[in-house]
């Protein structure tokens, strides 16, 4: 009986805790999970078949992201108000392109299907890759139980450092995604216009020409969107 569900991303620190919780506790009763938002990277795509062939039960949820950025805007860390679909139905005079806070994009596509997956399961424990060193992260700790659903929350790596979780793939001979080379964070979407202040740029950077072409340009209608609201905000602190 799967009584356990463990968010995998194919990053870092799921590899770590993958192994770990495999170590430990094995995978017996426990349902390895992936999002899979249809934009994901082509090296993050063939992990999750190596996994896939690795483990008991694996379970890998279809979103269509490329769709809810369609419906409501370009994800970014910054959101001109009059840019999002809420913003333009009662602004008719708003323009630029649809704008959604990341975390709205995120929710949609990454963290709610997840979510439905363990409830429609009567999961009772999660367990995550979360660290305590990383700048974004969710406010639960290691052992959190929802008193809404009773699920438990286990972040077994919680307290390790960058540097930890590094070691601890070398010393048991786990590959690291070769674009720890030059980011520092997993991927997700490559289509992603956000998350710029956390490894963000290098990501983008990295893209294939194709693929990082389309990502500028939706930066450039961003930055022009953000660019005609902060032209008010700047004038009212001049002094």
């Amino acid at each position: 009986m799967i009584t356990t569900a463990l968010q995998f991303s194919g990053g870092k620190d799921s590899l770590a805790t993958l192994h770990w919780w495999r170590t430990n506790h094995g995978l017996h009763d426990t349902l390895v999970m992936w999002t899979n938002t249809g934009l994901a990277y082509p090296e993050v795509i063939e992990c999750m078949e190596r996994t896939r062939a690795t483990v008991r039960h694996f379970l890998e949820i279809e979103t269509d992201a490329a769709a809810n950025i369609r419906a409501n805007g370009y994800p970014s860390d910054v959101v001109p108000i009059n840019n999002t679909p809420i913003g333009k139905a009662f602004c008719e005079s708003a323009t630029g392109p649809l704008i959604q806070p990341w975390v709205s994009c995120c929710s949609a596509n990454l963290w709610q299907p997840m979510q439905d997956a363990v409830l429609s399961r009567g999961i009772k424990r999660v367990v995550r890759g979360q660290r305590i060193e990383e700048t974004q992260k969710a406010t639960i700790r290691n052992g959190y139980v929802d008193p809404e659903t009773g699920i438990e929350y286990l972040m077994p790596i919680e307290d390790w450092s960058t540097a930890q979780v590094f070691a601890y793939l070398r010393e048991n001979d786990i590959d690291v995604p070769a674009y720890y080379a030059s980011e520092h964070t997993s991927r997700d979407c490559w289509a992603c216009t956000a998350f710029l202040g956390n490894g963000g740029v290098e990501r983008i950077r990295a893209l294939p020409e194709q693929r990082r072409g389309v990502v500028l340009e939706r930066l450039r209608e961003i930055r022009e969107a953000i660019a005609g609201d902060t032209v008010f905000l700047d004038a009212c602190l001049v002094s």
